[in-house]
């Protein structure tokens, strides 16, 4: 057969692509690690929590209304107008959505400015327990809303830029918010406490950051915008056709985000309850979370997805329920060892990341506490990541919306019934649990849609699988253990270098045993795993 050197090539454009996605979201996401290392280790825990449920409040309004369901209508919209009308009228479109985005989210923010004492009580009034928390919590809102529009913006900006197949620079302006944060705590927090007399609590120092890393996401695109053609003045043409096609598409994903925004509050509400320190350890452990999902969930869907969609345009639901059954046992094999690893080294993990400056012992307890509640639902996480997206090849968007919302009713139900007796540990593990109905549900729903799904594979997967795992985690369990009695870790002193080769010897025990384990029980899906990792 004549190969088709257009596909080829455009094969080989999709890769670079990905590959360059791939780089800017890693970088961004060891910097993110780092900013949360800055924040715990400059700053006490009176100062995270108020910082933490301050910015949740813009953030949580920035993913409703910027990202998420605002850039999956603005996208394939403003695609569709490059399409059909000149460059010019196109990109005078995305003017008038960006103006648009910075009027209304502008509007928001001092809306939200002028009510902010009146959201930190409904969200943290607990904080009236410790004095000057919740006055200083009401005063991070205040600063931190202004950072609402400007990430919508930048958010607009990023879907234009990937319109036009421009993917590094948009994938590394997140980036930008990191930077400025780090740089902002380490340059300027230690000058506060110097000079009290300022009357500046250090903690605004993040917000400061907040706000440059907001404007900088926007200016860091702002050269390649300008070069594809985007006018610089303010468009309202609110009369445009294009523009009511972006409301129309946005209200489905905006009421299944509106739901998980409800059950942020929620959550948030529960944490604030809990005692000193108890948001900003969820946070800190979650943080860790962030990078298994996206290194085995995301990773794995970008592979698989492409493949999945082909087959679907082709009519063959065969290879494309093959395919999604192969990138699910794949993801079980990347998952479960993990879930296990972190199980079993919560606590080195988190002293060798976080215990520095004022992040102390104690913390060090309770964030691994807290990561090993939400490490429970890592494969259900993970396996979502894959998921979703096959509901979406096959147009049935309604599905995963509606299981969203679901899942967050049942969230919120768990969490209130769990966090009595565990306390803050609840509402991590209300979140993983609810993790594994979400996923449970979708995979049987997407077992109506598409048939048998190799179930019995799956299950007899699993079960090796989880075998492998807990000899591994048991070579974790005792390696950390015997280097624990040898190293000087544990201490509010520890040297950084024992808490780092504690954690590297437990890590390299369970990896060898795992490996060996896998050989033994003759596990496909570890090559399987490994080959679509490679991709």
């Amino acid at each position: 057969m004549e190969r088709d050197p257009s596909g080829a090539a455009e094969s080989q454009g999709i890769l670079r692509s990905a590959r360059a996605v791939f780089y800017a979201v890693g970088i961004s996401r060891i910097l993110g690690l780092a900013r949360e290392q800055t924040v715990a280790a400059l700053f006490t825990r009176t100062q995270t929590d108020a910082f933490n449920i301050a910015f949740r409040i813009p953030n949580m309004l920035r993913d409703l209304f910027a990202e998420g369901a605002m850039s999956a209508a603005f996208v394939p919209t403003f695609t569709a107008q490059l399409h059909a009308r000149t460059a010019r009228e196109a990109w005078a479109f995305a003017a008038t959505v960006m103006t648009l985005l910075a009027t209304l989210l502008s509007g928001v923010a001092v809306l939200g400015m002028l009510l902010s004492q009146r959201i930190v009580t409904g969200m943290a009034g607990a904080f009236h327990e410790v004095p000057g928390k919740f006055d200083l919590t009401v005063r991070l809102t205040q600063a931190m809303f202004p950072f609402l529009p400007m990430v919508a913006v930048a958010a607009a900006a990023t879907g234009c830029l990937n319109a036009r197949r421009r993917f590094f620079i948009p994938a590394l302006a997140p980036s930008m918010f990191n930077v400025a944060t780090i740089a902002c705590a380490w340059l300027l927090a230690p000058l506060l406490e110097r000079y009290p007399a300022w009357g500046i609590d250090p903690v605004f120092t993040l917000a400061a950051g907040t706000l440059v890393g907001g404007l900088g996401q926007f200016l860091i695109q702002l050269p390649l915008l300008r070069k594809e053609g985007l006018p610089l003045r303010p468009r309202f043409d609110i009369l445009n056709p294009a523009v009511r096609r972006i409301i129309l598409l946005m209200a489905p994903g905006t009421i299944g985000l509106a739901a998980v925004q409800v059950n942020l509050v929620v959550s948030s509400i529960l944490a604030t309850r809990q005692g000193e320190g108890a948001p900003s350890w969820l946070q800190f452990a979650f943080r860790i979370m962030y990078l298994p999902i996206g290194l085995f969930g995301v990773s794995m869907a970008s592979a698989a997805l492409p493949t999945m969609a082909s087959h679907h345009a082709q009519g063959d639901l065969q290879a494309m329920r093959r395919t999604l059954a192969r990138g699910l046992r794949s993801l079980l094999m990347m998952t479960v060892p993990a879930t296990a690893g972190l199980l079993a080294l919560a606590a080195p993990i988190i002293a060798a990341i976080y215990q520095h400056g004022r992040f102390d012992a104690r913390d060090t307890r309770m964030t691994a506490l807290a990561l090993q509640c939400y490490a429970v639902g890592l494969a259900a996480y993970a396996a979502t990541k894959l998921l979703v997206p096959a509901f979406y090849t096959l147009g049935k968007t309604a599905v995963p919306v509606a299981a969203s919302v679901l899942s967050v009713a049942l969230n919120i139900i768990l969490s209130l019934a769990l966090v009595g007796p565990m306390g803050f540990q609840g509402l991590a593990l209300a979140t993983s649990l609810t993790a594994f109905l979400n996923c449970a549900l979708l995979y049987a729903l997407l077992r109506v849609q598409l048939g048998p799904l190799e179930s019995r594979k799956l299950v007899g997967a699993f079960l090796k699988i989880t075998l492998a795992s807990g000899g591994m985690a048991v070579a974790c369990l005792w390696t950390d253990a015997w280097l624990a009695a040898r190293l000087p870790v544990g201490g509010l002193h520890a040297p950084l270098w024992a808490e780092v080769a504690r954690l590297a010897g437990g890590m390299a025990a369970g990896l060898g045993f795992l490996g060996l384990a896998c050989w033994g029980l003759r596990l496909e899906e570890f090559w399987m795993a490994v080959g679509l990792k490679r991709r």
